[in-house]
Parts: structure tokens; sequence; C-alpha cells
């Protein structure tokens, strides 16, 4: 039987790391598709795991670039790139803070937001207005990072509480100005993760996530009202120390002295102070995007299982275990009081000492070295599939309607597949709509079961094509296309079953 109209795909495959981009992957397999079915309707869509690729994905869907000077993860300068997607204005949220600093705009329909980075001898302006947008100019010193006018030109971020008056309550949602909910995306990977090191030399003991606080600030500097963390590929074992460093935190040591970067100085630390971190987090929502729920110690925490992909020695994990059980050991002491972390509309969490053993125990407090650790612990982030996070921005639920076949793939299908990667998130969704996915890759090391336990009902090798690794790499490109064509002349002259 032969389906009645022109069939619909979805092409939503990760990347093939080494070789192509997502967007390169899908394109290429697309195009065979339509070698074979030219009137088919193939709808392309880039995702993600919350890692490598994140910001790539939600910039290909239309969200807006802006780079952000940071520190690598052994201190280089290096520029990363925070996506923004301004949405909807609405009522502000309820804030219990008077000093915590909100911006209003007054603005036009099609007026969007600027950005203004300026150091003492470098100033870059981003500026995506209506013509009668004026940009605003901030900070002269050199110690000045990055400001942004989203507001008008003569308009700077205003006091919530601009009159003295007591922050807003319940009954006064009417009286509340109208904001710019602005949400931002910063990706670790891209700040101070591998691929940041320099000449890809490993540095387990002293790399750092310092940049990822910079990013982060970078964000909130830029507006956001909502921060999601990408915390895939990171380079540190540093528990998210060096991030929190970034955002205005001290670690100290006995003689009062800041902590050098990286894991190891952990085992020096006497004493941490988190009245300085950044104020304005108070009111921002934090979403860590991690599937990885490891706890932060133990046997499978973040030294023992990540660090030796990282470049970690046996002496090197047994060194950064101890330092970051002194890291949660401190953080558990530290009253929390200055910094009563608030999701936007949601309450506050509770400050004050926890037992080290049940933060350090938080699924997801291992991940990305013990990011997710210093991101749940201190500031209170919610923590969200990475998956699902980047699914949902690029709309894959949207793509659905109507479809008949989804393509999905990366690099290498295996056991690791099914443990939150992205292929795995986008199997599960189609079959939850009841559309039938295939999936291709360059190797493929999972059995029958396994590829029905991910919900494929096909796998494209391209080790079929090509059994040369090297050459697979190479040509992926053409082999994908070949692919496509293959899938087409297989799923697309009949319905599915």
């Amino acid at each position: 039987m032969t389906r009645v109209g022109a069939p619909s795909v979805v092409v939503a495959s990760d990347a093939f790391k080494g070789s192509l981009s997502s967007l390169d992957v899908a394109d290429a397999v697309r195009s065979g598709v339509l070698d074979v079915v030219p009137q088919a309707r193939v709808v392309v869509l880039p995702v993600a795991d919350g890692g490598e690729g994140t910001v790539a994905a939600a910039l290909a869907c239309g969200w807006s670039p802006v780079p952000v000077d940071v520190h690598g993860p052994t201190g280089e300068a290096v520029v990363a790139t925070v996506a923004l997607r301004p949405a909807p204005r609405g009522p502000s949220p309820a804030i219990n803070t008077a000093d915590h600093e909100l911006s209003t705009v007054d603005s036009t329909a099609d007026r969007r937001h600027s950005s203004v980075d300026s150091t003492a001898d470098h100033r870059r302006s981003t500026v995506d207005h209506s013509a009668d947008q004026e940009l605003s100019s901030v900070a002269n010193t050199a110690d000045t990072r990055r400001r942004t006018a989203i507001n008008t030109a003569d308009q700077r971020r205003s006091s919530v509480d601009t009159a003295g008056a007591t922050p807003f309550g319940a009954g006064e949602a009417a009286h509340r100005p109208a904001v710019v909910h602005v949400t931002a995306l910063v990706e670790l990977a891209d700040a101070c993760g591998l691929g940041r090191l320099p000449g890809g030399v490993p540095a387990p003991l002293t790399a750092s996530s310092r940049g990822l606080g910079e990013a982060i600030r970078g964000a909130l500097d830029l507006g956001a009202t909502e921060v999601v963390v990408g915390v895939g590929g990171s380079a540190s074992t540093d528990g998210g120390a060096g991030a929190l460093a970034a955002l205005g935190a001290r670690l100290l040591d006995e003689s009062g002295s800041p902590l050098a970067d990286g894991g190891a100085a952990l085992s020096r630390l006497a004493h941490l102070d988190v009245t300085g971190l950044d104020r304005r987090l108070e009111g921002t929502r934090l979403v860590l995007a991690a599937d990885v729920d490891s706890p932060l110690l133990g046997p499978a925490g973040a030294a023992v299982v990540f660090g030796p992909q990282k470049g970690a020695r046996p002496e090197d994990v047994t060194v950064l275990e101890a330092a970051l059980t002194r890291w949660a050991d401190v953080v558990a002491a530290t009253p929390l009081r200055a910094f009563p972390r608030r999701s936007a509309g949601g309450p506050a969490r509770a400050p004050g000492p926890t037992g080290a053993a049940a933060l350090a125990g938080m699924p997801g407090a291992g991940a990305a070295g013990g990011v997710g650790f210093a991101l749940l612990t201190v500031l209170g982030a919610e923590r969200r599939s990475g998956v699902d996070v980047v699914l949902d921005l690029v709309g894959l639920e949207g793509a659905f309607d109507g479809a008949d076949l989804v393509v999905t793939g990366e690099g290498s299908l295996d056991p690791q597949t099914l443990m939150g990667k992205a292929v795995a998130g986008v199997t599960r969704r189609a079959t939850a709509h009841g559309i039938p996915a295939v999936a291709v890759c360059g190797l493929l090391a999972l059995d029958e079961a396994g590829l029905t336990a991910l919900g494929v009902r096909a796998a494209y090798p391209l080790s079929d094509l090509e059994a040369d690794p090297a050459r697979s790499v190479r040509d992926a490109r053409v082999l994908l296309h070949r692919t496509g064509a293959r899938i087409a002349r297989e799923w697309l002259s009949r319905p599915p079953a």
C-alpha cells in the first residue's frame, strides 16, 4: 500500500563528533531522502544533549548570539557565546530583596535588546533594535566586563524598590512594571570544556570551571531572568568552585588567602564566603541542564568515574576525591542566609548548613566535575534533563505534527546512548507519538535488544558503506547522503508498521 500525499520526515540527529555538526548530518540525510522522494516534506532540527553543541542548536533555531570574554580551563582568555531568547513581557516576579536590580523595558513590539561589551581598551556593541532606539554605553573602567542596555537609551537598571517602598507583594501585581523575561543559554563546553584545553593537553588537577561562572555573569549582564546551563564536556574536577568564584564567592585557606583555581587546591580550603555572590542571582531562575545523575563523591562520583576521562591518573583521582570531600564539608558548614537563593516565582531555598553526605549525594551533583554540586547546593538551581531542555528549545514536539518517520543519530550508537543521550530523547518522544524512528551512526555497538530498548526500528551505520574509519569520517557527508536515500526507499514507499 502506498501513502496518500507527500510523506513527512523529521531529521533530528546529534553531531558526529570530529566529523559533522548536527545540522550537517541532518542536511546530508535530507538531501538523500529528497533524491528518492523529491515531494517529501523534510524538517531538519539540530539537537544535542546539553553538552557541546547546545548553544549551536539554539542559534540554529533563531536565538541571538552574544560573545562573552571568559577564561578557559587553564586560565587562557577565550570568547564564549551566550545565546539569548527574549520571551513575551509579563508581570515581574515577586522579589523580596530591596536592593535587587531589575531592568524594565519601554519599547515597541518589534524592538529587541542591545548589548554592550566594554573594557578599558576595548568596546564591543551588539545591537538589534528599532530605528528610534539608541545604544546605551556602560562602564569605562578596566575591571568592568559587560553591561547591557535592554531598555531605552537613557534608562539604566532600576531597582525594584525605586522609592524605598516595600518589595512587591501578591496584591500589587497590577502596579508592577512590565519586564522582558529573557532566557539565556550558556554552555560549559564552549567556555571552559575539553575543547578549550590549549593543545588538547589535560590538566586534571588545576583545570577550573571559572569560565562557566563568567559566562553566567555575562548572561546576567545581558538582562537574563532565566539562565540555562548546559554542563557536558567539562575539563575540570573542581566541584564548581571556579564558577562560584567568578560569581563573587571567596574560597580561602587557613591564612585567609584565596585558593588557586583547580580541584586539587580544594584540599586546602578552610572557609567559603558567599556574601559577595552576585545579588542578581536571587531573582534569576537557574536551570542545570544535565542528564548525569552521579553523586559528587564515591565510586560513582565525579573524580572516580569522570576524572580519568580528563587525564587524571589513579593518584590524581585520589587527590581529587579527597579535595572534593573537603569541598563538600565546607559547603555544608557554610550558612547561606546571606544568599537565600530564590527561583523566579518560586519559594526560597531553605538556607543554613545541611549534611555534607546529603548534599554530595544529590543526583546530578557529580555532573561536569562537580559543577552540578555548586549550582544545586549553593545557587539553588533546578535540574532538568539536558536532552529535554534542548529538544524543547528546538521545538521537536511541534515538528512531529503529521510526521511519518523520524531519523535521528549520533557518531556511535553504543550502551552510553541509552543513558540520556540525544538519540534516546528523540526516540522516546517519537515513540510516545506513535512515529517510527530510525537512526544513522558512524559505528553501531548495540545489538537488536539494545536497539529495541532505544526505540529504534532500524540502524544505518556508515561502517556498512565504508569499513575504514578514517575514510568514513572524511566522507561522512557523502555516506550520509547515500544512507538518506536508502532510508527513503525502505520507509517512505509504505506506511509505517
